[in-house]
């Protein structure tokens, strides 16, 4: 399908070009390393009454893991957590390629931070195959640097309908 998508990929509907670099998402993304932090932040969730989590990669990821464990992560996470819906969003920092693969494999939401024509190009394929690429977060929660990862996700979720109100480890990205 991306081969058919690439021939066709001047101009987006209507013969409008897209502009990818005001595609600022109203997704909060928590920073996953693994299954006991999707776990945590689907418990804090289902505590704090939220239906949705979005989850994303951290750097390098696209790079050294690709998107298949981004998948099986989330797709371990919702076997336990069926009731929640769960969004994947692969980082693939600034490089085309990582955002081709995450799109070939069907991942439906990355994070790419490129410029230019190739921006401009990605987002015009990601419409075309029904993905999202997203630009920048308007904030999100790293896990890294959280001790205590359940009450971070608390935290987070309490905040949810708060804007601008983390005082947790969170970054404009």
């Amino acid at each position: 399908m991306l081969q058919a998508v690439l021939k066709d990929i001047g101009s987006g509907p209507n013969g409008v070009k897209s502009d990818p670099s005001s595609n600022v998402t109203e997704l909060r993304p928590i920073v996953v390393y693994g299954l006991s932090d999707t776990r945590a932040a689907c418990q804090a969730a289902v505590e704090q009454g939220t239906h949705d989590v979005a989850f994303m990669s951290p750097t390098g990821v696209a790079h050294s893991l690709g998107p298949q464990w981004l998948k099986e992560l989330l797709g371990n996470t919702a076997a336990m957590f069926s009731d929640l819906e769960i969004i994947g969003i692969l980082d693939c920092g600034p490089y085309e390629g990582h955002v081709m693969n995450a799109l070939h494999s069907g991942m439906k939401h990355v994070h790419y931070t490129g410029k230019g024509e190739a921006a401009e190009k990605l987002n015009l394929i990601a419409e075309k195959t029904g993905a999202v690429i997203h630009r920048s977060f308007a904030e999100v929660l790293d896990l890294k640097s959280e001790s205590d990862v359940m009450a971070a996700c608390r935290e987070w979720f309490k905040a949810k309908d708060l804007p601008g109100t983390g005082s947790l480890a969170t970054q404009r990205v």
